[in-house]
């Protein structure tokens, strides 16, 4: 069951983009996730994921002509 809930849990997170508008580039972001859900109406016990750090990089938005 457990495994069931962490590719559900990885397939719905990976279609969530990462969006870092305001911060600056070179930062490091500790990010964490949390789920919580239920079984048959009755509560489960939340699982935390491990910190991720990552860094803001860049994004370079230029036009190339000939």
């Amino acid at each position: 069951m457990k495994k069931v809930l962490v590719v559900v849990s990885m397939i719905l997170l990976g279609s969530i983009g990462a969006y870092a508008a305001g911060t600056l580039a070179g930062e490091e972001i500790t990010n964490k996730a949390t789920l919580n859900y239920n079984v048959l109406g009755t509560k489960q016990t939340a699982i935390d994921s491990n910190d991720d750090k990552f860094m803001v990089d860049e994004k370079l938005d230029f036009t190339l002509t000939n």
